[in-house]
């Protein structure tokens, strides 16, 4: 698994769970590949009222899925801080 953090160092997504490193590698790429595209980001409400989003591979497949939020104004906050955070270049490697 991966986790895309933010500049402060906070998990903003957590990957799901992958059985090789080849994998996992490619998650990460599929993130870098398509979280700056707004084009990427199904923007949807869940069934209590609060707001989440879906990042799409350009297939369609799904790279990962938000936390819920209370707010559209934090569903956007979520999607800039992927959008600008994804492209990272640093991968570091824990066991």
């Amino acid at each position: 698994m991966f986790n895309l953090l933010a500049g402060n160092c906070q998990v903003i997504r957590t990957s799901e769970g992958y059985h090789t490193m080849e994998g996992c590698m490619n998650g990460i790429l599929s993130v870098k590949a398509n979280s700056h595209l707004h084009s990427r980001y199904e923007r949807l409400q869940s069934a209590d009222g609060q707001y989440y989003f879906v990042l799409r591979s350009s297939n369609g497949e799904n790279i990962g899925t938000s936390e819920l939020y209370r707010t559209a104004g934090g569903l956007m906050a979520g999607i800039e801080s992927v959008m600008e955070n994804g492209q990272g270049e640093e991968v570091a490697e824990q066991d």
